[in-house]
């Protein structure tokens, strides 16, 4: 594995955990090399320290349980961007292509997005309550049944607005709430 890929996402979880978890000391860190996979690595999300899903290129998608990483069964190509739970056994993965994948605690399986797009980010306040962004500016919420395009409010330039062949796309990387 490429030693630059393994600092990239061992300072890339440090950083999130410190702020997840402040009650961890730096001094309680190691270098995790689950050595099942040669993909990058792009989100991570756990309700614990002991229970962590991290996904990334061509659908890899990881387990820790506190002691061990697995390799789970995604049953997709696409690259996966981000991850985000209501608990354990509800947990929602994004990705290339309008990918969105659900967590039961058994197996994954996927949801309609209704859309090709890329989906980069996802979080929700609960689980019948999710929202998800990507490509084109992309928003679109999960009420429980179905995902749904909401309005971003901010306004596209048509191809014929645009000066001698520029194009403007706007992408949304992230989404959170509270």
């Amino acid at each position: 594995m490429n030693i630059k890929k393994i600092l990239f996402c061992f300072f890339s979880f440090i950083s999130f955990f410190y702020s997840a978890f402040p009650y961890l000391s730096m001094a309680g860190w190691r270098l995790q090399n689950p050595g099942l996979t040669e993909a990058e690595l792009f989100d991570i999300w756990g309700e614990s320290e002991e229970n962590l899903f991290v996904v990334g290129e061509d659908g890899t998608i990881l387990h820790f349980n506190g002691s061990i990483w697995r390799l789970m069964d995604s049953k997709i190509i696409q690259n996966l961007h981000g991850i985000w739970g209501s608990s354990e056994d509800d947990i929602f993965a994004v990705g290339d292509s309008g990918t969105i994948l659900r967590y039961d605690g058994v197996s994954w399986r996927t949801m309609n997005s209704g859309t090709n797009q890329s989906l980069f980010d996802v979080w929700g306040a609960g689980r019948n309550d999710v929202f998800t962004v990507g490509d084109g500016g992309i928003i679109l919420h999960y009420n429980g049944s179905d995902w749904t395009a909401m309005d971003g409010g901010y306004w596209v330039p048509s191809s014929s607005e645009l000066p001698d062949n520029s194009w403007a796309q706007p992408v949304l990387r992230g989404v959170w709430g509270k």
